[in-house]
């Protein structure tokens, strides 16, 4: 589980552009995109990331 997974709204600006919210982005799409992993990511709050291997 990963909490504040929207990092205060940054990951959805496009404009924010710092170090930390472009690795956060990345961590998002590394999970989503894996075959290997279910995610879901809710948008309450500063969001929360949780994912479960795949059986």
């Amino acid at each position: 589980m990963i909490p504040h997974a929207l990092y205060h709204d940054r990951v959805a600006d496009p404009t924010a552009r710092d170090a930390t919210t472009q690795a956060v982005r990345a961590l998002l799409r590394a999970i989503s995109e894996s075959e290997d992993l279910v995610a879901v990511l809710t948008g309450s709050g500063d969001g929360v990331l949780a994912a479960v291997l795949r059986t």
